[in-house]
């Protein structure tokens, strides 16, 4: 028995999303939540992948955690945003807390199910970022709009493409591997483009990571694109 007591008594808590001091029914108010999400701060917009959300605050893993005192704010479908500040920081995982409570049901159900954000993935605007994409045998360079783990919209002056037509395309994203996609939608130089894979939250979260470092002060590419 005491063997079991000192074992016990040395296990080090693992962080969770925020709970006040004081509060014992933690199992009661926490709900465990592997979802993908948007996360804005004053360095733009990300993703991360909240694990376990409460009524005052969540966990979740980002590329890389953003610092104690931050103030962020959270979207689990888009459009819906909740203002919380980052109370603890470790690599590549950080707690928030809430500015306001919380109704986790409610999350839950804005998170799952939206009948307007089902279907459609978390989309994030990068600082600055550009792709080629190849079609009919033609290279079109174009910046990218907003990225996602299911596609990306583009824009460039000399993307003259066809009505819009489901055909398949491929898209070279400066930093990422080459990949093929379906372009869906073309009109006024913008296109939008599914990927016949989804990119992984590691890998783009580490892209916009990547991308966000190499942009200048000014917004611009250090490579001039």
């Amino acid at each position: 028995m005491t063997a079991m007591r000192s074992l016990r008594d040395s296990t080090a808590p693992v962080p969770a999303a925020y709970v006040p001091t004081g509060e014992l029914r933690r199992e009661e108010r926490l709900c465990t939540l592997f979802r993908t999400a948007k996360l804005a701060s004053a360095g733009g917009e990300t993703l991360c992948r909240v694990r376990n959300i409460s009524p005052n605050g969540f966990m979740a893993d980002a590329c890389p955690a953003p610092a104690v005192g931050d103030s962020v704010a959270l979207q689990l479908c888009e459009g819906r945003s909740h203002l919380a500040k980052v109370v603890w920081a470790q690599a590549g995982r950080f707690g928030g807390q809430f500015l306001e409570t919380q109704s986790v049901p409610d999350m839950i159900d804005e998170a799952f199910s939206s009948p307007h954000h089902r279907h459609r993935a978390l989309r994030i605007a990068p600082k600055d970022a550009a792709a080629t994409m190849l079609h009919g045998g033609q290279a079109a360079r174009a910046s990218i709009v907003n990225i996602s783990q299911t596609g990306v919209s583009i824009f460039g002056f000399d993307l003259l493409l066809p009505a819009p037509a489901r055909r398949e395309v491929q898209v070279e994203i400066d930093g990422l591997d080459p990949m093929a996609g379906t372009l869906c939608w073309a009109a006024d130089g913008a296109a939008g483009i599914q990927f016949k894979r989804p990119l992984s939250f590691e890998a783009l979260s580490h892209w916009l990571w990547a991308t966000s470092l190499s942009a200048g002060p000014d917004g611009q590419s250090e490579s001039g694109v």
